[in-house]
């Protein structure tokens, strides 16, 4: 498998379980690490800020995803940083 297939498979992940479907909404792949299960992303998410209607205001968000060898994704989670979750697997 390709960097590139794991980048293209964690945005399509990401796009569907967030629902962004707006302009401005993207998200952004900033590390990819190969793992003996498979491969873990780290991505950042711009996502529409709901607490204020009538205002396009976006918030940066941090996603840590899993997938295996046959890119299936099996766990993922927002996370305050991607330091934080270096931190959790030391």
């Amino acid at each position: 498998m390709s960097i590139n297939a794991v980048r293209d498979r964690t945005k399509q992940f990401l796009r569907e379980a967030l629902e962004t479907k707006e302009l401005g909404e993207e998200i952004k792949i900033i590390g990819i690490d190969k793992t003996e299960e498979g491969w873990v992303a780290q991505a950042e998410a711009s996502e529409r800020n709901v607490t204020l209607p009538g205002h396009a205001i976006f918030e940066k968000k941090y996603y840590v995803v899993k997938l295996d060898s046959e890119l299936e994704v099996y766990s993922y989670k927002q996370v305050k940083s991607i330091g934080e979750q270096e931190e959790e697997e030391e």
